[in-house]
């Protein structure tokens, strides 16, 4: 992964994030329990995480090989990468990390969904939108 000059510290945290979830239960657990595929910014990423939620939902192991067949039988394992891939994730993690890249992961989510609704709302503004209308609009997007 490191090879890829376009690699930011947010792809490397949902990489480890992953590794990690692959190799150890309770990293799967808290990621099938708080962060829905679409918080992966990576489509690979987003692949991987939903097969790992869904073996997970179904109390199924989330190892590497369990994963391998589910993305196998969904027809997606060439879009990770093939098995390989699945395996570079598991290298240089340290598994009692999780907890710091599932906040890192859950910050850059939290971050790509703020800079679409500030978009769609600047987008508003621009279209002649009253701006009391996008403020309260603003407020009820971020539960404020």
């Amino acid at each position: 992964m490191s090879a890829d000059p376009n690699v930011t510290a947010a792809d490397i945290a949902e990489a480890s994030l992953l590794g990690c979830a692959l190799i150890e239960p309770q990293a799967a657990t808290e990621l099938a329990r708080s962060l829905p595929a679409e918080a992966f910014k990576r489509e690979a990423h987003r692949l991987v995480a939903d097969a790992i939620i869904k073996l997970h939902r179904d109390g199924a192991p989330t190892d590497v090989r369990s994963v391998t067949v589910a993305l196998i039988d969904a027809g997606q394992l060439d879009a990770v990468g093939g098995p390989a891939a699945l395996t570079d994730l598991t290298s240089c993690v340290v598994p009692a990390s999780w907890p710091h890249y599932a906040r890192l992961v859950d910050r850059e989510w939290q971050r790509r969904r703020l800079r679409l609704v500030l978009c769609r709302l600047v987008h508003d503004l621009d279209d002649g939108a009253r701006p009391d209308v996008v403020l309260q609009a603003l407020r009820d997007e971020v539960g404020a």
